[in-house]
């Protein structure tokens, strides 16, 4: 079983506005709030993980948090907002299962930091080359990711879809630790065809030891 829970800063945005949330992070006396909301938020996702996890009988695989709110942040503010609180619920996950960390929005003012959480992979933006996330954190990280899924997937070709998988495995396999994914959910209307060049794709140029 795997499962997928927005993480603590995305469920803040759920309880109200970015810009609110903003403005309470820029303001001393109103973070302190925020730091009290993210500690429950944070708390019971704890809990609430590894109830399912008893219910299930420790049969969940992997466990992906939500982390596109911080996007918007600053690496400062990302680290006291968001990243701490990463951390505190992968410390608090069930022993042996698989810890991923989504951002479909922006990492690469982040990337160096999620290392950090604890986290053993994640699915990011296409705002980097998988070839930047690679030097940069490819030895501490699993990289999952991360064709655009609207400007390829959506809008392009199934051989616009070949061309970018060829390049994102080129970059990405050597050595392992990478996975071949979209950057986020497929939107609505995307082609068939090209789900099916991704697969192939995948078929034809992921097999180790590999061929380019």
């Amino acid at each position: 079983m795997d499962e997928m829970d927005a993480g603590g800063m995305d469920m803040m945005t759920m309880m109200q506005n970015m810009s609110a949330m903003m403005d309470s992070m820029m303001n001393m006396e109103m973070s302190d709030d925020m730091h009290a909301m993210m500690e429950v938020i944070t708390e019971t996702c704890i809990r609430y993980i590894n109830k399912q996890y008893e219910v299930v009988g420790g049969t969940m695989v992997q466990i992906m948090f939500s982390d596109d709110s911080g996007a918007q942040l600053s690496p400062k503010l990302w680290w006291e907002f968001s990243g701490q609180y990463i951390k505190r619920l992968v410390e608090g996950m069930p022993k042996g299962v698989i810890i991923l960390a989504h951002n479909c929005d922006r990492v690469g003012h982040i990337l160096d930091m999620y290392p950090e959480t604890g986290i053993d992979g994640l699915h990011f933006a296409p705002d980097i080359s998988v070839a930047e996330a690679k030097r940069r954190v490819g030895d501490k990280l699993c990289l999952i990711g991360n064709m655009a899924q609207l400007d390829t997937l959506l809008n392009g070709t199934p051989e616009d879809v070949d061309e970018e998988c060829h390049r994102m495995i080129k970059e990405g396999a050597p050595g392992g630790g990478y996975i071949l994914s979209a950057s986020g959910c497929l939107s609505g209307g995307t082609p068939v065809e090209n789900i099916d060049a991704m697969v192939r794709a995948a078929e034809k140029y992921g097999r180790y030891p590999l061929q380019f």
